[in-house]
């Protein structure tokens, strides 16, 4: 019995020596690789080095394209707002186009001012009317007050 337990100590011990060899070995494979990556810098994706190709001279023109993301805004910009309301009968300019002061650029529809002017000018024939009035009551009641 004796024999049998020595036996199996055995084949336990050399399946022992074999797994710490093994995990010796790790150790030494992987803390030499550490040691490796600490001694030099890490490489750049953008610092790799830029092949060099030899081509013939020759002259033409170059071409420059930037692909980007953005807008473009002009030097100059003018805003413009108009003094009245109402809609739009036509435009006298073209997008682009350059203008001075004084140049007429829209055409607002007059109707509802039209309105508005002859609303206004019989406000101002009722107003005449009633300042007639007054002045003649005025007259009566001098009149009246002299007799």
């Amino acid at each position: 019995m004796f024999s049998a337990v020595n036996r199996l100590f055995r084949k336990q011990r050399w399946l022992l020596v074999l797994v710490l060899v093994l995990l010796i070995g790790l150790i030494v494979f992987f803390g030499t690789e550490k040691s490796d990556r600490q001694g030099r810098p890490p490489q750049n994706p953008w610092m790799a080095p830029t092949p060099v190709l030899l081509v013939t001279v020759r002259k033409s023109d170059l071409q420059v394209q930037i692909k980007a993301i953005g807008s473009v805004t002009a030097l100059n910009t003018v805003t413009l707002r108009s003094r009245v309301n109402g809609p739009l009968v036509g435009l006298h300019f073209s997008e682009g186009q350059s203008v001075k002061a004084g140049d007429l650029l829209a055409v607002i529809d007059p109707a509802p001012y039209q309105v508005k002017l002859a609303q206004a000018e019989g406000t101002l024939q009722q107003t005449r009317a009633q300042l007639k009035n007054a002045e003649e009551d005025l007259q009566l009641y001098e009149r009246l007050l002299t007799q």
